[in-house]
């Protein structure tokens, strides 16, 4: 076996030792929250809303929706319609940031 494979499978044993560790908390719920995208607006802004009111997000079109946990991007996706209701394909998952 060559030492790419070596440092692979020694990955997967660490990774699997750190699932076992956390048994206990995989059934755990947790919300998550789905955001298209975000904006300030003023007060009197925000008052002057009523229906048919457009509000401009920071974002382009098809930029995607980011999939949250406790406030930290935890993947992006894209909305797709699910049956009667819509749901999100998940296209890329955020490795955390090192702490």
């Amino acid at each position: 076996m060559n030492n790419s494979n070596d440092k692979k499978l020694d990955l997967q044993a660490a990774n699997s030792a750190e699932i076992e560790a956390w048994r206990g908390f995989l059934d755990l719920p947790l919300d998550i929250t789905a955001e298209l995208g975000r904006t300030k607006m003023t007060l009197q802004s925000i008052l002057d809303l009523k229906l048919d009111s457009l509000v401009q997000l920071k974002r382009s079109a098809g930029a995607g929706i980011d999939i949250m946990i406790s406030n930290q991007c935890i993947a992006s996706g894209e909305v797709i319609n699910f049956e009667d209701t819509i749901g999100i394909r998940v296209t890329e998952i955020i490795a955390p940031k090192p702490k």
